[in-house]
């Protein structure tokens, strides 16, 4: 036990108690690595080729590999697993509870450090050769070699964002968790020995083959300081919990200040060279191991005053996390149906003080940096309970649940029973834009056409022309098939005038019949239409423009899709699309005729003599002869709306009745 008079660099002097608080007898084999457990007194000591864990100097378990050093540890932020790197490249990851192996893969041999990332979903290994990025599973997501320089550190930030990787080159490079390259930060001199993040990832310390220890603005790549000169390499380096002091491993132990203006030496321990380094999570103990020492050493630092890591959960939040579901959309009464065997649930949570962990059926389900989440859930036929739990830092748990309910072949879409409706909008006279031929024209031939030869009622059917078709009336109109349209039907929404695409906002627009030229809120944007499509609770949706720039509908489409056999995708919900052109103006064709894509598409209908067929079938044909006519370039294929399952509508052949159409005049 001794008190150590302690010289702080730059003339200031200060006494801090220190003390050796246990000493672990590890063994006789090489240790190189100490890491304390996120949130207790547990620590993991790697021990030649194994991990040894204690508590309170007590010996806990031991974690054995098979025939390669353990060269790096790291627990999970949540502290239920460990993370074990081994020399030859072999990744282990243990159950900290029960000291079970949950996993283990091999990367790339001559591993320098590896940690867990973003939500603890991936990892990160860094050989001399490269970086590369890892999932749990042990499959390889990105790689990125050294480009003649060979990597001796790594780093990450406690919350697995970011990661700074440096070695024989004059850069430090910072990559985001999915591996991302975001700067190169110019160091002072020589090789890059050891790195370290400060918990708010502002700020970068940097030891180096030198003895030198700097301090950088990892915002910037700015050099902000030298913190300390030492003799010989440094080997290890770590913020503490508050970021206000920084502990370095080199011949010495020493810790920085970082509190005062001029940074301040608060306490130095000799006597072997120090590899690793870690501070308690209640910052009251750093754990060290030295060079051929066959002990794991303890120092009491309960006077440095250093926060524990609760201190930084606020005892007034009582705000439990937000969850947002965006799939599946439309939950009535906590139940929804759906029909295939795996479901997508996605979405997002939020919280102000930060997230900690969001279950999903009990399974840990990984939350991104901006909160969105996504999770593919198998169903049985039935019933399907869905339970979400959040839980925030300061212990705030909210949750969700809903019932899926996975429809039976019986209960599944019946298309000898469904009804099929038609809205069409056609606008020839406008107000202050040019007047065109054969918008009207084009729509009451396609109803017609559906009307006499295919499945349509002629109750089902509502077109709105000219000067009716304002904004309004065309929203309202759309809005109403909300209503009428059940689960079990089919809806065509067909519009044909003016378009318009503003290369600003990455937006299309449809323009009514009052609407100003050049006043955009006079426009029915694509946005709203597909908000309203969204809504539409049918069985098959599809919709068709043929207007100039109706192609960015499909900006941020799938594309089209494979012809799968009829009675496969039918049983299956679609959404899908089909515009006259992409982002150009389309031809409204000569007066008294068709435009050439309406032409194209009804002649089809008319022509096409088969009992039925996919709407896939139809939007290839459209695609493949409209150029040859007019050298526009229609797009169709499913949209990316959410409870687009797959499916196609299916034309049927079916003379439904010839009485007057409902049309708005």
């Amino acid at each position: 036990m001794k008190k150590i008079l302690v010289v702080i660099l730059l003339g200031i002097s200060i006494i801090v108690s220190a003390q050796i608080h246990q000493e672990i007898h590890l063994g006789i084999h090489r240790t190189e690595k100490a890491r304390f457990h996120p949130n207790s007194d547990l620590i993991a000591f790697t021990v030649d080729k194994r991990v040894k864990l204690y508590r309170s100097g007590i010996h806990m378990a031991t974690l054995n590999s098979r025939d390669s050093r353990a060269k790096d540890i790291d627990f999970d932020l949540e502290g239920n697993s460990l993370l074990v790197g081994h020399k030859n490249g072999e990744l282990a990851i243990w159950d900290v509870k029960d000291h079970l192996l949950k996993f283990r893969f091999n990367t790339q041999s001559g591993l320098i450090g590896s940690r867990f990332l973003h939500s603890s979903e991936k990892i990160v290994v860094a050989t001399h050769f490269q970086l590369s990025f890892w999932n749990l599973q042990g499959e390889l997501l990105s790689e990125i070699p050294n480009y003649g320089q060979s990597y001796f550190a790594l780093c990450s930030s406690k919350d697995g964002n970011y990661v700074v990787v440096g070695g024989s080159s004059e850069y430090a490079q910072l990559y985001n968790s999915d591996g991302e390259f975001l700067k190169e930060i110019l160091i002072r001199d020589f090789e890059v020995n050891a790195l370290a993040i400060n918990p708010d990832k502002t700020r970068l310390v940097i030891g180096n083959s030198r003895g030198h220890v700097d301090l950088y603005n990892l915002e910037t790549g700015h050099h902000i300081s030298n913190l300390i000169n030492v003799n010989g390499p440094v080997n290890s380096l770590e913020f503490s919990n508050d970021g206000n002091y920084i502990a370095v491993g080199a011949e010495s132990l020493y810790i920085i200040s970082l509190t005062n203006d001029r940074h301040n030496m608060v306490f130095r321990r000799g006597y072997g060279d120090v590899l690793s380094l870690s501070f308690s999570p209640d910052g009251k103990e750093i754990a060290v191991v030295e060079d051929l020492s066959p002990y794991g050493k303890i120092f009491d630092i309960t006077d440095l005053n250093i926060p524990s890591v609760l201190r930084f959960r606020d005892n007034k939040d009582n705000i439990a996390p937000q969850i947002y579901i965006s799939n599946p959309p439309k939950i009535v009464n906590e139940r929804i149906n759906y029909s295939r065997d795996l479901i997508p649930i996605t979405g997002s949570v939020f919280d102000d003080y930060g997230v900690r962990a969001l279950r999903i059926n009990g399974i840990q389900t990984p939350v991104k940096e901006n909160g969105k989440f996504i999770i593919n859930l198998p169903l049985t036929m039935g019933e399907n309970a869905v339970s979400l739990e959040a839980l925030d830092i300061n212990g705030n748990i909210s949750a969700k649940r809903f019932v899926v309910i996975r429809k039976a072949d019986a209960d599944r879409y019946d298309a000898s029973v469904a009804k099929n409706y038609l809205f069409a909008v056609g606008i020839d006279d406008y107000y202050y834009w040019p007047e065109l031929n054969n918008a009207v024209k084009d729509v009451n031939d396609l109803a017609s056409v559906l009307l006499e030869q295919y499945n349509f009622g002629f109750s089902d059917i509502t077109i709105i022309k000219n000067e009716q078709a304002t904004q309004r009336n065309i929203l309202e109109g759309l809005r109403s098939m909300i209503e009428k349209v059940t689960p079990h039907d089919n809806i065509i929404i067909y519009f044909s005038g003016h378009g318009y695409f503003d290369e600003l906002l990455n937006e299309g627009y449809w323009i009514p019949a009052d609407a100003e030229d050049g006043n955009q809120a006079d426009y029915l944007a694509n946005s709203s239409i597909l908000k309203v499509l969204e809504n539409i609770n049918s069985q098959h949706s599809l919709l068709i423009a043929d207007a100039c720039f109706s192609g960015s509908l499909f900006s941020n489409s799938r594309g089209g899709g494979e012809n799968p056999y009829i009675s496969q995708v039918e049983k299956y919900r679609s959404r899908w699309g089909i515009a006259s052109g992409r982002l150009e103006a389309v031809s409204d064709g000569m007066l008294g005729q068709n435009s050439p894509f309406a032409a194209t598409l009804i002649g089809y209908l008319i022509e096409n003599k088969r009992e039925e067929f996919a709407v896939s079938e139809l939007v290839q044909y459209v695609k493949m002869n409209v150029p040859g006519q007019s050298g526009q370039t229609p797009i169709g294929g499913p949209l990316r709306l959410e409870d687009d399952e797959g499916g196609e509508f299916v034309f049927r052949r079916g003379k439904s009745g010839t009485a007057q159409l409902n049309k708005t005049n």
